[in-house]
């Protein structure tokens, strides 16, 4: 079986399992980011046997996991009803669901990985599946990642997730008494660009009298909707008020990919980004400490390399620098940048690919 975690909403994940012969139940563990997000729980997913069954999970299992990055995690076991047919048949199916929000603090429109592990909880939780009979199988999990990012309904002045006569009025106070003061997004002025996003709905380009009648007409008179629809999307700037399993829209604004702010040291690839040996070879080896001479560096230094420093091999190699070097004055790496050494006879590079259609910018330096 395959096993792999899919976002389907702005705080909803689906556990999928594809299956190619009976099984009866099954326990995965996932660790991501903890200063990205948070796991709330998690429940029976929409293809949860009909017959029955249970399913459980640890939100804040014990972590046992030799990562020189912080990292949570959450435990999750499933087991179908012994009383009655209620096997899951070849095929995919949605068998958890996994609600998350973002981590306290946490800025929206960050992204965490989804990384299965086998070193959470006590005994830790494997990932695997069990057959007929519970005979326990080997599974192929898949990790992924979550973004938990600003999601708003189009025209929702007032914040409470839903559209209606309330956010027409709020938007006509707002425009003729002042109250609100202050609208939802960004410096909370109806010129600010997230606030225009969301509440322009006629599209012109200003927020205005004429997009409280456009919303009226909609509501009560058949007009068009929102001219960004009637369904989540995400607004940059804006806080974060759909949550569920609903399918997001578009991006509104432009998303920024940054290879410093986006680095993980538990997976690669890592979302849109490769950190590669060669041209479509990503470095395989994690190593939670390339310099255990203390050459370079005054802490254990996680890198992508296939061995430590001074071994053979041990370039090519790229690294988010987390301390300042032993010798500042040879090596200028300052902590939080993204670090790369080649070798002769290597061409190692970084791939960034677009995880969405649209236009594209690229800037850097080296």
């Amino acid at each position: 079986a395959v096993l792999r975690l899919q976002q389907v909403g702005p705080t909803c994940l689906h556990l999928l399992v594809d299956n190619t012969v009976p099984i009866s139940g099954g326990e995965i563990a996932v660790a991501y980011d903890p200063g990205v997000l948070s796991v709330t729980a998690v429940e029976r997913g929409p293809d949860f046997p009909l017959g029955g069954g249970e399913a459980s999970a640890e939100l804040n299992p014990a972590v046992n996991c030799d990562s020189p990055a912080p990292l949570a995690g959450f435990t999750a076991r499933w087991t179908s009803s012994p009383n009655g047919p209620a096997l899951l048949q070849p095929g995919e199916h949605r068998v958890l669901k996994v609600e998350i929000e973002p981590a306290p603090g946490a800025e929206p429109g960050g992204l965490s990985s989804l990384a299965f592990v086998e070193c959470l909880g006590n005994p830790p939780a494997r990932n695997r599946v069990l057959g007929e009979g519970g005979t326990p199988l080997e599974a192929a999990p898949i990790d992924g990642q979550a973004r938990v990012a600003s999601y708003q309904r189009p025209g929702d002045c007032n914040q409470d997730s839903e559209v209606d006569v309330s956010d027409a009025v709020c938007l006509l106070l707002h425009l003729f008494a002042g109250v609100p003061m202050e609208l939802p997004c960004g410096d909370h002025a109806a010129t600010d660009p997230a606030n225009v996003s969301l509440l322009d709905a006629n599209g012109d380009g200003t927020v205005d009298l004429s997009d409280a009648v456009h919303a009226l007409s909609f509501l009560f008179l058949g007009g068009p909707p929102h001219v960004l629809g009637t369904g989540c999307v995400e607004i940059q700037g804006c806080p974060a008020t759909c949550i569920g399993c609903e399918p997001p829209g578009p991006v509104v604004l432009p998303r920024v990919h940054d290879l410093a702010a986006d680095w993980s040291d538990l997976q690669n690839p890592n979302g849109p980004w490769s950190y590669n040996r060669s041209p479509r070879t990503a470095i395989a080896k994690q190593l939670p400490d390339w310099d255990p001479g203390a050459c370079c560096f005054v802490e254990p230094q996680p890198a992508w390399a296939l061995a430590e420093q001074p071994s053979p091999g041990h370039v090519p190699v790229w690294m988010k620098v987390v301390s300042s070097v032993v010798a500042p004055g040879e090596l200028d790496l300052p902590a939080g940048t993204v670090a790369m050494h080649g070798s002769e006879d290597s061409t190692a590079g970084v791939t960034w690919t677009s995880p969405e259609d649209g236009l594209v910018e690229v800037s850097g330096a080296v």
